[in-house]
């Protein structure tokens, strides 16, 4: 088994891995076979490469989000309230979207905001900041093509 599979396999087991310097550490460790353990053992660099490439994807993502809300010309305050609520949503795998991650949505802060895609989203083509900087359960940006 390759360092992918076995890195799917870990996960799909429900074990959760983390990086810590050079080590591998996996939780919940008391569940850890003897096989496991040593399949892990030997593929430990090539895991933790994949571990790292992981991590660093997920800070890409998080960097253009990020780069979303300072686009969308909110005032500085409000937009690293929002970073950081889309990290909190990050961690805790929620899966929501903001309506400014939307490429329907048009518009700014300032000349306010426009829903191309509201007829399938169930909204008014105007959207007030509030819900455009709250997470929505949106079938527009969740992948419904129009």
């Amino acid at each position: 088994m390759g360092a992918a599979d076995l890195l799917a396999y870990v996960h799909a087991a429900g074990f959760t891995l983390d990086l810590a310097d050079d080590k591998l550490l996996v939780t919940p460790a008391s569940m850890l076979t003897d096989e496991l353990r040593i399949a892990l053992r030997n593929s430990k660099p090539e895991v933790l490469a994949l571990l790292a490439a992981e991590y660093e994807a997920t800070a890409e993502a998080f960097c253009e989000r990020t780069i979303v809300e300072f686009d969308g010309g909110l005032p500085r305050a409000d937009a690293e309230d929002l970073v950081e609520r889309l990290q909190l949503s990050d961690v805790e795998a929620d899966h929501r979207t903001l309506c400014l991650e939307c490429h329907y949505l048009a518009g700014t802060a300032a000349t306010g905001w426009r829903c191309g895609g509201h007829r399938f989203a169930a909204v008014g083509r105007a959207l007030n900041g509030d819900l455009v900087t709250r997470p929505q359960g949106c079938s527009v940006s969740s992948g419904l093509s129009l």
